[in-house]
């Protein structure tokens, strides 16, 4: 049907009908003061249905009704899709059409600052809290970067923190205004933020995409763990620019864009040199005590990042009711069994204002797994002494948290602590030249420590990387360097196998051998040489680098 199409053959229902409303709220009234519609109909030809249109009010359905039949009465024309009168149907359609470039006109001013605030709060109750720092950290930095001009601009720390602390955190902007120090800062900002649709263009967008490459206090080249991380809360947001149709496409939807701020699978490979021995793992341990008593109440944390492979957030939300511990050795003997530790949760420690609990504590489920899966690790006896001396020293309730602070009422210690008895440790335990190493550099090379070593005394990986919370294809990516002696291994079992060949060989031939010397097909032994000389030669196709990295294991 031409949407133009009218006609003069309409026909108006006299009588009005009344409604009474059936909501269960309403049928409790007596039927006099229940809610009451007013309905008018009428019938256009070449419509398939009667038009109709209901009104709060008796004598606003009587007023619409004369309207109608005014027109009528004059000789109008009607729409027949809408059922209108044309003249009040084209003002309809103009009125329509001025509204929806309102809206794009509005669409296309509104800036990136106001776009991302609104994506922060639609994204913000689906986010885990590390989630929304990250996203905020992101976002803060190519809001900055997206501006109309310099001009006036405020300290990049001051921009960046207004952006980060209060822009960004729902929370923060709800409840609580900036310290009049940003205040100046966040109105530049406000009014030098670019359009949102200029993400269109691409040297706009390549000014975003380059400044996520950078730290946003200092200007630095930012890690690339960190770039990734940006790179995947922008792309979130450009998506949402996308669904509220101010962009067309994702611009990162462009194959140019695909390696740009990218993390190659290779650059978080752990690096072999972070990883301690067991000799100074140990040492470690036990110098934190030195540092004073909150020293003393992480060495069990340590421990158990090393010999349970724990994280340090799955670490520091671990209660008494965890653990399954061997009998006690006799007094002055050493731990000789294994435990075990089982935990479905981890406190990751965010921040109590991106946080939607008043303590600021959140569990959450284990990294790539379920809420309620748990993981299961087996607890070498040095790390069963460690975590028995705990519980005994702290005298630790029945399902109480292990790693409480000094001044009790429940907090955990902070990952601040923690890392600055750490510093302390390596500079009481190593020497110089490994304090200046990357040698456990952080609380997490424990961690590695921990995999590395049963990688490398043969455990198998499957087991390994159940253990760790890995998957098997993770597991031995990211520990690849770490895996020691596995050239040489790979040699013995190659001359082993070529041995065994040989001497099997060597003894068929024996028993193949004629006793009279003479006897036997000289053409069937020349066949047999011939055919040997066919086949290629196995030592020949074997590559050594096929087992190993070529490495040299290193020593500390």
């Amino acid at each position: 049907m031409n949407d133009e199409e009218f006609t003069y053959k309409v026909r108006i229902w006299p009588k009005i009908r009344e409604h009474i409303s059936q909501a269960k709220e309403e049928l409790v009234k007596p039927i006099e003061k229940r809610k009451c519609t007013y309905s008018i109909r009428w019938v256009v030809e070449g419509r398939e249905k009667e038009c109709t249109a209901s009104f709060p009010t008796y004598p606003q359905a009587e007023n619409r009704q004369r309207e109608l039949q005014l027109a009528v009465s004059r000789g109008e024309a009607f729409h027949i899709r809408s059922g209108l009168p044309m003249a009040e149907y084209r003002r309809k359609q103009e009125y329509e059409e001025a509204d929806r470039a309102r809206q794009e006109a509005e669409s296309n001013a509104a800036t990136c600052y106001e776009r991302f605030v609104e994506f922060t709060d639609a994204k913000w109750p689906l986010l885990e809290p590390t989630s929304r720092a990250a996203m905020a950290a992101a976002l803060s930095i190519v809001t900055a970067a997206l501006v109309t001009n310099r001009d006036g601009a405020p300290d990049r720390r001051d921009l960046n923190y207004v952006l980060v602390k209060y822009v960004y955190n729902k929370n923060n902007r709800e409840t609580v205004p900036p310290a009049p120090r940003y205040v100046a800062a966040l109105k530049w900002i406000r009014e030098h933020s670019r359009p949102a649709g200029d993400l269109a263009d691409e040297a706009t967008f390549r000014t975003a995409m380059e400044a996520i490459l950078l730290q946003p206090t200092t200007g630095l080249k930012a890690a690339r763990s960190t770039v990734s991380r940006y790179r995947a809360s922008f792309n979130q947001a450009l998506e949402f620019l996308v669904e509220c149709k101010v962009l067309d496409a994702n611009p990162l939807d462009d194959p140019k864009w695909d390696r740009f701020g990218k993390q190659s699978k290779r650059s978080n490979v752990v690096d072999k040199r972070v990883v301690a021995n067991p000799a100074q793992v140990e040492a470690l341990i036990t110098n934190a005590a030195e540092y004073g008593p909150t020293g003393e109440r992480l060495q069990a944390f340590f421990a158990l990042l090393y010999y349970a492979l724990m994280r340090p957030s799955e670490a520091m939300d671990l209660t008494e009711d965890c653990f399954t511990l061997p009998p006690e050795p006799p007094k002055g003997q050493p731990e000789t069994e294994w435990g075990r530790v089982r935990f479905s949760v981890a406190d990751p420690q965010p921040a109590k204002q991106w946080t939607d609990e008043a303590k600021g504590r959140e569990s959450k489920a284990l990294k790539q797994r379920e809420k309620g899966e748990d993981r299961d690790v087996p607890i070498h006896p040095n790390g069963v002494a460690w975590v028995r001396r705990h519980l005994k020293q702290y005298n630790v309730p029945p399902g109480g948290h292990l790693f409480t602070g000094i001044r009790g009422g429940g907090r955990t210690i902070s990952k601040t602590a923690y890392a600055k008895v750490w510093r302390f440790t390596r500079h009481k335990t190593l020497s110089v030249r490994q304090f200046k190493s990357k040698l456990g550099k952080r609380p997490y090379d424990l961690r590695h420590g921990g995999v590395s070593l049963l990688l490398n005394a043969g455990v198998p990986p499957t087991l390994i990387a159940e253990w760790a919370g890995h998957g098997l294809d993770v597991l031995l990516r990211i520990y690849a360097k770490c895996i020691e002696g596995q050239e040489e291994l790979a040699r013995k079992l190659i001359e082993q196998s070529i041995d065994f060949f040989v001497s099997q060989a060597l003894t068929a031939s024996e028993a193949d051998a004629p006793d009279d010397g003479g006897s036997g097909s000289e053409d069937a032994d020349e066949d047999a040489f011939e055919e040997d000389e066919d086949e290629p030669d196995e030592e020949d196709d074997l590559d050594v680098s096929d087992f190993g990295d070529g490495d040299e294991p290193g020593r500390r």
